[in-house]
């Protein structure tokens, strides 16, 4: 049985991987924590003190690290922190480099109401919008922050553990960072998911899992 540790998105919390997780228990040990801002543990957020929740996490014995969104940074970079621990990772929707859409991202998000932002949540996932509520406004512009400041890219090579890099077919302003950060990693494969979005974890959990469980049981070599 394998330990799968899961880090969030920005505005989310760890339960965005319940439905993953309850789908994996019979196969596979998982852990979720919350990461700074976000579900029950307090802020700020910052992306120094979120690899060092992820890290609290680890067991002694090698993981399965998966991460979605700001997730897939916060894992590569726990990933860059503990080498011998992370037997593989599994990086949904991530990206190797701010792309210049995020600074347009950024300045939006500061314009408008904590309120319309939470609305604009729920059109895609309503699920989503109490997670959303409790990080609040702050925390998702500290995000942003923090993620703009990191460029993985010269990093990416020192990664020696089998890789998955995944994107959803339908979140297609993230398939240029994923192509870059699959390209990156010496031991990658690329998957473009059909039909999904960004956060696919909580709209084909069942699916999520099942590429996922696959890929820990046999990542195989690069």
């Amino acid at each position: 049985m394998a330990v799968i540790v899961f880090v969030h998105s920005s505005g989310s919390s760890a339960r965005i991987f319940d439905p993953v997780a309850g789908v994996l228990a019979d196969r596979h040990r998982t852990i979720a924590p919350d990461l700074p801002g976000h579900g029950t543990r307090p802020g700020p957020f910052t992306m120094d003190e979120a690899v060092s929740v992820v890290r609290g996490s680890l067991p002694p014995e090698p993981v399965h690290l998966v991460g979605i969104s700001l997730g897939a940074t916060v894992a590569a970079l726990t990933c860059l922190a503990e080498p011998d621990r992370v037997a593989s990772l599994v990086l949904s929707g991530g990206i190797a480099r701010p792309p210049a859409l995020l600074a347009v991202q950024r300045f939006v998000m500061t314009l408008l109401p904590e309120r319309t932002m939470a609305a604009l949540v729920g059109r895609e996932h309503p699920g989503l919008v109490p997670q959303f509520q409790r990080a609040g406004k702050a925390t998702a512009l500290a995000a942003l922050r923090e993620i703009a400041a990191v460029d993985l890219r010269p990093w990416l090579p020192s990664i020696a553990v089998p890789a998955l890099v995944l994107v959803g077919g339908r979140d297609r302003a993230n398939h240029p960072g994923a192509r870059e950060l699959a390209a990156g990693l010496p031991r990658s494969r690329h998957v473009v998911v059909p039909d999904v979005g960004h956060l696919w974890c909580l709209t084909a959990p069942e699916r999520f899992a099942a590429i996922v469980g696959d890929f820990v049981e046999s990542p195989g070599p690069a």
